[in-house]
């Protein structure tokens, strides 16, 4: 069986309490002037009941205080000795004066500005669940104030605000919740641009041919090298094989960078291009990649018949009829081969040309 009292009597029985000297009913009462509970509402007369209850060690009183004075409420405004209160109140584990104590670190309001001390108080605080603390880191990571700008942190703590943001005794609001999920959705909109920025970047510098066969094919690249260095020295194309890896050179190294620069891939296809584990594994991967995500142009020579459908390049047109090869062809067709591809290479490529 309950009993209800009013807010007048319980304020009562506190202040009954209080006199005896127990800082929670000390802290109790003062409260209640605080926020007029069962009482007139007194800031004053809070102070008489709180920093007792605060030089006698209560947690919360000693937060109250250092709050009541950062905000001159019923006594003078002093950054200092709101930061001393809320620094003994931080020393028990309070979450809020944790945050609000690396406040004062970040704004240099009553102590020497910090970061470090800021950061070590607010993951202190945002690892007990207040999402204030959370909220806070997460603006230091997306501005990069006081630590490196760290996107995928600042939303990381954007998230654990939200999710944590009806818990403690100082919930967020509806206004609080649609900040925050504002902030995630700046969050992901700059994630967005960044990566289109950097596709761009990348893009930009694709302005190359590369040329990827099998060894055992050699014969038909051969073949396309005249072409290719007369397009070499009608224009500013630059074409690569691996023939211009240099003794001594890191070959794989050679031909990553190679295929970073490729704006252009031509593959002269067959079984033994399949066949190759670095070809299948390696610079075809990366070169579909790019074709997919950063502007780069798969061009396919059949060399010799195939089953290409199953691969990757089945989606892209060959510059000649699959059905008849480069084995196939006499000379003369296999010159119209290579003049068609060199042909197609400079259309693709003369916009980046310069006038």
């Amino acid at each position: 069986m309950s009993i209800e009292i009013s807010d007048q009597d319980f304020a009562r029985l506190l202040r009954e309490k209080a006199r005896a000297g127990d800082p929670e009913f000390k802290y109790g009462i003062g409260y209640c002037y605080y926020r007029g509970i069962g009482i007139k509402e007194s800031y004053i007369e809070a102070l008489k009941w709180i920093k007792p209850a605060a030089e006698q060690g209560h947690v919360d009183a000693q937060f109250h205080l250092g709050y009541m004075l950062s905000l001159g409420e019923g006594i003078s405004s002093d950054k200092e000795e709101a930061a001393k209160w809320y620094q003994l109140s931080a020393n028990q584990g309070h979450a809020v004066a944790q945050n609000n104590l690396a406040r004062c670190y970040r704004d240099g309001e009553g102590v020497t500005q910090s970061y470090d001390k800021a950061i070590h108080l607010l993951n202190l605080s945002s690892g007990q669940g207040y999402w204030r603390a959370s909220l806070n880191l997460g603006v230091l990571y997306e501005s990069g104030t006081g630590v490196e700008q760290d996107l995928a942190t600042a939303k990381l703590y954007y998230q654990k605000a939200l999710a944590d943001s009806a818990l403690g005794n100082d919930p967020a609001n509806e206004a609080d919740i649609l900040d925050i999920r504002e902030k995630l959705g700046k969050i992901d909109t700059m994630f967005v641009d960044a990566e289109k920025k950097a596709v761009a970047a990348r893009e930009a510098e694709r302005t190359e041919v590369f040329i990827s066969y099998a060894h055992k094919d050699e014969q038909y690249k051969n073949e396309l090298h005249p072409y290719l260095q007369m397009l070499k020295k009608t224009t500013e194309i630059k074409w690569w094989d691996d023939t211009h890896i240099k003794p001594g050179e890191d070959w794989n190294k050679q031909i990553n960078g190679a295929l970073s620069k490729a704006k252009i891939a031509v593959l002269m296809i067959s079984a033994n291009f399949f066949a190759s584990n670095y070809i299948w594994s390696e610079e075809l991967p990366k070169l579909l990649e790019a074709a997919e995500q950063e502007g780069a142009t798969i061009l396919w020579v059949p060399v010799r018949t195939c089953p290409y459908e199953d691969t990757g390049i089945a989606k892209y047109q060959a510059i000649t009829d699959p059905k008849k090869p480069l084995t196939k062809c006499n000379d003369a067709e296999r010159d119209d081969v290579y003049t068609a591809l060199v042909k197609r290479i400079k259309e693709l490529l003369k916009p980046l040309m310069p006038e």
